[in-house]
């Protein structure tokens, strides 16, 4: 194939991956994580890491199958996909599990006989690094899609090289399109928490029902 050829097939191979990146699930994985980044780095490496995870397996595998000439059984994806809506359920539950605990309450204490209010949540004060779960997320999804992406890799290259460059800017255009996704959803929700505190809740609540949703539509449906 010529590189008048070649171009425009990378450039959509870019297109493709950077696209994929705003996928329902992948979007609801990350929103979760997100949510609970206390600054703006963080968030950014944690979408690296999730299109680096997604990259590298498809990578790896994907090396393997052209190799070999075989296709992941469908029936084996289909396994990995039901993991991936389990685990969007988890999250929508543990998303309402932790609005719950930011919750403010009220206690009264009796401090040398005076009897004071003391207002406080059972959230978490610290923040944690999830960049190794945004990796491991990264993984199962570059798993759980691999099928598909062979299956129009293999058909249509007969070249190693061409079908692993393919594979690689189609990686690249993930990365960045989840680097942009979790950069812009820290701000809006660092915004929103700092200057309107309950359209934070409302939409770390959507966050939730979105995780639950689409969860439930790759498991049921």
């Amino acid at each position: 194939m010529d590189t008048i050829n070649i171009i425009p097939l990378m450039i959509g191979a870019f297109i493709l991956g950077f696209s994929h990146a705003f996928e329902p699930d992948h979007m609801a994985v990350m929103s979760n994580y997100v949510s609970k980044s206390p600054n703006f780095k963080r968030s950014a490496i944690m979408g690296i890491f999730w299109g680096s995870g997604h990259t590298i397996t498809l990578m790896i595998l994907g090396s393997v199958l052209m190799i070999f000439k075989i296709v992941i059984p469908e029936s084996i994806s289909g396994y990995l996909e039901y993991f991936v809506g389990i685990l969007l359920l988890a999250i929508g539950i543990n998303i309402f599990y932790r609005l719950n605990r930011s919750r403010t309450h009220i206690h009264v204490h009796d401090h040398e006989g005076k009897k004071h209010l003391h207002f406080h949540t059972h959230a978490d004060q610290k923040g944690h690094d999830h960049s190794h779960r945004s990796f491991l997320f990264g993984i199962i999804h570059g798993l759980a899609g691999t099928s598909s992406l062979m299956l129009i890799v293999i058909s249509s290259f007969e070249s190693y090289n061409l079908g692993i460059s393919f594979i690689l800017i189609f990686g690249i255009g993930s990365i960045i399109g989840m680097l942009l996704f979790s950069s812009a959803l820290w701000f809006s929700l660092n915004f929103t928490f700092k200057s309107f505190p309950n359209i934070n809740r409302a939409a770390l609540f959507l966050t939730a029902v979105f995780s639950l949703v689409v969860g439930s539509e790759i498991i049921f449906f």
